[in-house]
C-alpha cells in the first residue's frame, strides 16, 4: 500500500463514520483489522474537533429546551445564520495522510453499497 493524501470535506469524512463503525464491527482478519483501527484513529480526532464546532454553533445560536435539561435547540430567529455557519463548516476541507485500504482486504465486511460509497476515497483497488 502506497501513503497518499487525501482530500474531503468535513461533511463527506462526518458522512462516513457509519461506514467506519461497521467496517471496525465487521469481523477482519487480525492484520485488517489493526490497521483499519489505526487509520480510523486519524478520522475520529477530525470528527471530534468537528462535532466540537457543531456543537459550539448549536449553543451559540440556540436555547435550553424546557424540561430536557443540558439539551439546546437552535432558536427559529437564529436558524438562518446557524444554516450558513454549519455550512461553511462542512465545506471545510481537510486533508489527511493516508494509506489507503485494499478492497479485496474488507471485501468480507459485508458492507452495503452505499457504505462502500461513502468509503470510496479512503479504498483502492
Amino acid at each position: 500500500m502506497k501513503e497518499c493524501k487525501i482530500t474531503l470535506t468535513l461533511a463527506e469524512l462526518a458522512a462516513s463514520k457509519d461506514a467506519w463503525q461497521k467496517l471496525l464491527a465487521a469481523d477482519l482478519p487480525i492484520k485488517t483489522a489493526y490497521w483499519v483501527g489505526k487509520k480510523y484513529r486519524k478520522i475520529e480526532s477530525e470528527l471530534a474537533d468537528y462535532e466540537k464546532k457543531h456543537n459550539e454553533l448549536v449553543q451559540r445560536h440556540g436555547e435550553p429546551i424546557e424540561g430536557k435539561p443540558g439539551m439546546v435547540q437552535v432558536t427559529a430567529e437564529n436558524m438562518e445564520a446557524f444554516m450558513k455557519q454549519s455550512a461553511e463548516l462542512r465545506a471545510i476541507e481537510i486533508t489527511l495522510d493516508f494509506e489507503p485500504i485494499k478492497l479485496a482486504d474488507i471485501e468480507q465486511a459485508k458492507l452495503t453499497g452505499r457504505d462502500f460509497l461513502l468509503l470510496e476515497k479512503f479504498i483502492e483497488e
